[in-house]
């Protein structure tokens, strides 16, 4: 950032102009998630694990 923050060695700053207090972060979404939605993310991620199984 500047000569005297040399002390923020390695740390990661979100510059997401404020999305992440605003909305949440990324799961904002899920709370407009019908029950219906949310059985059929249960189903996908099911079907994938099944898929994923047999192929091991």
């Amino acid at each position: 950032m500047c000569g005297g923050c040399n002390w923020l060695n390695g740390e990661t700053i979100a510059l997401d102009g404020a999305q992440a207090l605003a909305m949440g972060g990324n799961f904002y979404e899920l709370r407009n998630w019908t029950d219906a939605d949310w059985q059929n993310a249960r189903d996908a991620i099911q079907a994938t694990n099944v898929k994923d199984r047999q192929g091991r």
